[in-house]
C-alpha cells in the first residue's frame, strides 16, 4: 500500500519533468525551423586547405629542436613520448606530450614560443544521443515525428490531467475525498 502511493507521487513529479522536456523540445525544434537554421553538428565541412610542401629536413630538424627547448623551459613537466609538427592557417605549431587521446599534450606556436591553450575535449557520444532525441538523425521526417510526440505529450497530460480533476470530483461527491485512490 505505501509503496503505490510513493508510486503515484513519483509519477506525479515525473510527469511534471516530462511536461517541461516535451514544451522546450517543441521550442527547439520550431526554433530551429522558423529560423531556417541547420542541426547542431550538420554544419558543412570547412573548405579544402591549400597544399602545404613539407619543409627540408634542414627546418624540420630546427623546429623540432625549438619546441624541445621551449618545452623544457617552460613546462618541464611534460612527457615528451610525441611532437607532432602541425603546418597549418600560416601558423607552424609544435605538440609534445603523451600519445594517449587525452593525455598530457602541450601546443606551442612556434613563431613566437608562445604555448597554446588546450583545446577541449570532444563531446564524445553526447551529440550521438542529442540527435537521436531530437530525431536530427532521420532528416525532416525525424524532426516532424519528433514535434508531434512533443504534442502528443502535451495533449495526453493535459486530458490526463483533466480526467483526474473530473474522477476526483466524482469521488468527492461520493465522499470518497482524498488525492489519491485505491
Amino acid at each position: 500500500m505505501i509503496l503505490r502511493r510513493y508510486h503515484r507521487w513519483a509519477g506525479l513529479v515525473a510527469s511534471l519533468v516530462l511536461i517541461f522536456v516535451a514544451i522546450t523540445g517543441i521550442g527547439l525544434q520550431l526554433d530551429l525551423w522558423l529560423t531556417g537554421q541547420a542541426p547542431p553538428g550538420t554544419e558543412a565541412p570547412p573548405a579544402p586547405r591549400p597544399r602545404q610542401d613539407l619543409p627540408d629536413n634542414v627546418r624540420l630538424e630546427t623546429l623540432i629542436v625549438q619546441a624541445a627547448d621551449i618545452i623544457r623551459e617552460q613546462r618541464p613537466d611534460i612527457s615528451a613520448e610525441a611532437i607532432t609538427l602541425t603546418f597549418a592557417e600560416n601558423r607552424t605549431t609544435a605538440t609534445v606530450g603523451s600519445t594517449m587521446p587525452f593525455g598530457p599534450k602541450v601546443t606551442v606556436d612556434l613563431a613566437n614560443g608562445q604555448i597554446l591553450p588546450p583545446l577541449p575535449k570532444p563531446a564524445g557520444y553526447h551529440l550521438v544521443l542529442q540527435n537521436l532525441h531530437a530525431g536530427y538523425s532521420f532528416d525532416l521526417i525525424g524532426r516532424i515525428i519528433s514535434v508531434l510526440l512533443g504534442v502528443s505529450l502535451l495533449l495526453l497530460s493535459g486530458t490526463g490531467f483533466f480526467f483526474y480533476i473530473d474522477m476526483y470530483k466524482k469521488r468527492k461527491k461520493g465522499g470518497k475525498s482524498g488525492l489519491f485512490w485505491k
